[in-house]
């Protein structure tokens, strides 16, 4: 089982990269589709938001 901490750092990264490669299409040639992007998009988007629950339920306590 993977820290939180990786989690985040993995769906940050994989957002990261999505939004790069959907606002700059021109300076990746061979890239997959705008479909395939727009997926790792919102998967890890709903990967941070399960982060910030999380990171929440721990501070609440």
């Amino acid at each position: 089982m993977s820290r939180p901490t990786d989690t985040f750092r993995g769906a940050r990264l994989a957002f990261d990269l999505a939004v790069d490669h959907l606002t700059q299409p021109d300076l990746f040639t061979d890239a997959p589709p705008t479909e395939f992007w727009l997926a790792i998009r919102e998967a890890a988007r709903a990967q941070l938001d399960d982060c910030a629950h999380l990171e929440a339920a721990i501070h609440a306590r």
